[in-house]
């Protein structure tokens, strides 16, 4: 059989011109094997494989045969791992029946987008001291180039200059696996995975160029040029004054750190920062066993010397914070940069996942500094292994925004949504509690309505949720101000007083105001209730009874169709979390189930209060609280409601939390969620043009606390209202207007 170098790209052609398709594979490393056609053309019998002379840049590469150049003999049209393309010209000569190629030749165009390999690994800094921030890149390929910022674009965003390799003493920086540099075998040894930071490593006020990459050696360059025209000297190893014995290295590392040289985990950022305000660049990066740690520098005998690394960062439950726990080939891959995100005048995280996740500096303290991990700043999917986050200021506004390295090679930006002049500032118009001291010690479960005669607000309200004292308790907006709030409702039975749960408010086209709300001992044991009010919430009707098996919204308001059919978003607990929907043609007067939702395979649990979306063909779509699926759960319907899909994940994080969402007058999509896979803290606004990608835009609330089960409706004046619990203490409003909010642009 043949049996090439792993991944073999076979492409046939007559390569020696004997009138037979001969056999050239690419393979999984950087060369070629020929195998030449001893047969005939209909009786094909090859010799052994040769290799061919000639070396692509990077791996895994993809040769087509063809007669590029018109001159009769077959040439190789050939992809490299990176996406870059090379002809490799056929000479039409043969070395001992093997035919001669010249090397490769990458073909060029006018970029688009900026690109620097695959898995760029970018850092954000002023390179060549002109007062805008460049970007330094490091890739797979090993490589590390130089993207000038060539100031101000159209776009808002700089143009660029096309990548430039950086360079000792002419010859450019490559680091390279070679046949025993990788954990995971010599098939990896044109990988380099190079990763960076920029800073003054010697105290010169020159930046210079911390390296790290598939050794796990992390190495700096000095540069020795000037501000305007850097220089960069041989690679020099991070060495670490390290106790008497032998320098730690991880436990699978098949090769040994020489004297006081630092041996880290592969792939992972070397952070160089002045962490103390010392005046001194340390080191930030993750140790021999994964977790991040703290490499302080201070003065000795009149140098420079880097300290023993001190595991001061923690989670928030106070454990040593290990960002890498697998062995070999599994550990590393962390990229990452330190940056005060949120603008509250401490130094956050940022760390590479499918897009970047947000690390929260809570606390800090000399020895001690507690990350509270906030979650995706994004929804969108960028890498398969990593991404590589940092920052830069192309405004100039003195806040921190976001680039990402890709593994696709590309570099994706993102505004930091806790800048001043955007969100949490953009589009907000009023944020408000609307009480603050209640006549109940707990409150939950808002909800808000846009009503002819102006705004109400519900929510459940008592000395805890579920004892029997919870009541509905309802708040108008009159003259610029909210009422104090009314119980409404008791959950009186008889002679027997049982909580009450979830008010929905829910304002029908020509219709009284209804409310909604549950009565019962549990959310398993509950049934529906409803009042009505003909003068904006100021009186209600007696409260009913909903018929048995018609439960009304359980947190979520429904949804009125163009021809007035009414959908109700429902759910039930007492057999399992079940989605259903309640469907009304005639008003709300009666009521068809649709349902339960059944869920797709690999959804693990089930998922309540459903909040429905109206898309622009029509269709609707609902997002759900999930169980234990640990993100939001979707499902869709092409027929009014009357059969839905079943439910399927979303890449949106779900803590087990409620969710609200709205469609907006202009056919964009609001929701509102706890963008994080656990907690209740932080509270999100984010934004979609299909009800299907989101972009986080807006951070409601991300101090530590419950922030929960938000509502959000659109007013007849285009503008958005949120309400949502304020740990447990109070409900807050929200004000938006949709036009000013970052984010997808209006659709056609």
């Amino acid at each position: 059989d043949i049996d090439g170098f792993g991944m073999p790209s076979p492409t046939f052609a007559d390569f020696d011109g004997d009138g037979d398709l001969d056999l050239i594979c690419g393979e999984f490393l950087d060369g070629f094997t020929y195998y030449e056609n001893m047969g005939t053309r209909t009786k094909p019998a090859y010799a052994p494989g040769r290799r061919l002379g000639v070396r692509m840049d990077l791996q895994m590469i993809t040769p087509v045969g063809i007669d590029w150049d018109g001159d009769g003999d077959t040439d190789l049209i050939c992809g490299d791992e990176d996406g870059r393309v090379a002809l490799i010209e056929n000479t039409g000569k043969l070395d001992k029946g093997v035919p001669l190629f010249l090397a490769p030749v990458y073909f060029k165009q006018q970029a688009a987008e900026v690109k620097f390999g695959a898995l760029a690994s970018p850092f954000g800094v002023d390179w060549d001291g002109d007062g805008d921030d460049d970007l330094i890149s490091g890739n797979t390929a090993g490589y590390v180039g130089v993207i000038e910022n060539l100031g101000p674009g159209a776009s808002g965003t700089p143009k660029w200059a096309a990548p430039r390799l950086l360079d000792v003493d002419g010859t450019p920086i490559r680091v390279m696996a070679g046949p025993n540099g990788s954990i995971q075998g010599p098939a990896e040894a044109k990988w380099g995975y190079t990763t960076l930071s920029v800073a003054d490593w010697d105290g010169d006020k020159l930046p210079d160029l911390i390296v790290n990459g598939i050794w796990g050696k992390p190495v700096w360059y000095r540069n020795t040029g000037t501000r305007a025209a850097p220089k960069l000297a041989p690679a020099q190893p991070i060495e670490v004054e390290w106790p008497a014995g032998p320098a730690p290295r991880p436990a699978w590392n098949w090769w040994s750190p020489s004297g006081k040289e630092l041996a880290t985990q592969w792939r992972t950022t070397p952070f160089a920062i002045d962490w103390n305000k010392d005046g001194l660049t340390d080191l930030v990066m993750l140790d021999h066993e994964g977790y991040l740690a703290l490499f302080p520098r201070e003065r000795r005998d009149g140098g420079l010397v880097l300290l023993p690394g001190k595991r001061i960062f923690t989670d928030a439950t106070g454990a040593p914070l290990k960002l890498s726990g697998g062995d070999a080939g599994k550990s590393g891959r962390r990229k990452f940069c330190l940056t005060d995100w949120d603008r509250d005048g401490k130094v956050d995280l940022l760390i590479n996942a499918v897009n970047v996740s947000f690390y929260r500096n809570v606390s800090e303290s000399v020895d001690k500094v507690v990350f509270k991990d906030m979650g995706l700043v994004d929804t969108r999917i960028l890498a398969g292994h990593d991404t590589s986050p940092t920052v830069v200021d192309w405004d100039k506004d003195g806040v921190p925004d976001l680039v990402v390295g890709g593994e696709d090679g590309y570099f994706y930006t993102m505004p930091n949504p806790h800048a001043p002049g955007r969100a949490p500032q953009a589009g907000v118009r009023a944020a408000e509690y609307i009480y603050e001291n209640g006549p109940v010690p707990e409150c939950h479960a808002s909800t808000i309505v846009d009503t002819p005669t102006g705004l109400v607000a519900a929510w459940f309200g008592g000395i805890k949720e579920g004892t029997d004292d919870v009541s509905i308790w309802v708040s108008r907006h009159m003259d610029g101000k909210w009422t104090a709030g009314a119980a409404v409702a008791t959950g009186v039975e008889g002679d027997k007083r049982f909580p009450c749960w979830n008010p929905v408010l829910f304002q029908p086209a020509g219709q009284p105001l209804a409310l909604y709300y549950k009565v019962g001992p549990s959310p398993s044991k509950w049934w529906g209730m409803r009042m009505t009010s003909i003068d904006g919430g100021k009186i209600w009707t007696k409260p009913e009874r909903l018929p048995d098996g018609v439960l009304g919204p359980i947190k979520n308001k429904p949804v009125q169709l163009a021809d007035g059919t009414l959908i109700s978003p429902v759910s039930t607990e007492h057999a399992g979390w079940r989605v259903h929907f309640e469907r009304s043609t005639d008003g709300g007067k009666t009521w068809r189930i649709v349902g339960p939702i059944p869920t797709d395979d690999g959804v693990q649990g089930g998922a309540i209060q459903p909040t429905i979306l109206v898309q622009k063909d029509g269709s609707l779509r609902a997002l759900c609280r999930a169980q234990r699926a640990g993100v939001i759960l979707e499902t869709t319907s092409r027929d009014a409601g009357q059969t839905w899909a079943p439910l399927r994940a979303t890449t949106l994080p779900n803590p087990n939390s409620g969710i609200d969402a709205v469609t907006l007058k202009d056919g964009r999509h609001l929701l509102v969620y706890n963008h994080t896979p656990k907690g209740r803290s932080p509270l999100n606004l984010a934004i979609s043009t299909d009800g299907g990608a989101w972009q986080p835009v807006y951070t409601l609330e991300s101090e530590p606390g419950e922030y929960s089960y938000p509502a959000i409706v659109q007013a007849a004046d285009g503008r958005v209202h949120i309400a949502y619990t304020w740990k447990r203490q109070r409900v807050k409003h929200v004000l938006l207007d949709p036009a000013q909010l970052p984010g997808p642009a209006t659709p056609e």
